[in-house]
């Protein structure tokens, strides 16, 4: 082995934190789809349930593709020089647009959904539960975020 040994990059590293937040949307639209997957297999495709899930799940789904294109818009605006400190700043207001955004659609949704069927109104408020989970995944990426831009 030839040279010196390389250095890992710092965790609060901005390009690195970007990477975290295109992987981890990927992963969180990911897991929304398996688990819409096995309760639309465990209901039924016919099931009542099942455009609950849907539009839930899969708001859910677009918020985090949102969240994930956004940050690789940042990892390229730093290929090109941009200031990092700068994009660091927008990509987290717009992920703090985002989870409001998503906060405000599963608030909507399940209001619609539970007065046009008040018969599914449990199962549509734990789909509810579950796909509000992605804005404590969107508060942890900008979390994360933000302090690399500090540290």
């Amino acid at each position: 082995m030839t040279g010196a040994p390389s250095t890992p990059p710092h965790p609060d590293d901005p390009g690195l934190v970007l990477r975290f937040v295109v992987l981890g949307g990927g992963a969180t639209c990911l897991l929304l789809a398996v688990i819409a997957s096995a309760l639309l297999f465990l209901a039924g495709a016919g099931s009542p349930v099942a455009w609950p899930v849907v539009s839930l799940l899969g708001g859910g789904q677009l918020v985090a593709l949102l969240a994930a294109g956004r940050a690789g818009w940042g990892l390229l605006a730093m290929r090109r020089r941009a200031a990092p400190a700068a994009v660091i700043a927008l990509v987290a207001r717009h992920l703090q647009l985002l989870q409001r955004a998503l906060f405000v659609w599963c608030v909507l949704a399940t209001a619609g959904w539970v007065l046009a069927r008040p018969s599914l109104a449990m199962a549509t408020l734990l789909v509810a539960a579950v796909t509000a989970q992605g804005t404590l995944v969107l508060a942890v990426f900008r979390r994360r975020l933000t302090g690399s831009a500090t540290g």
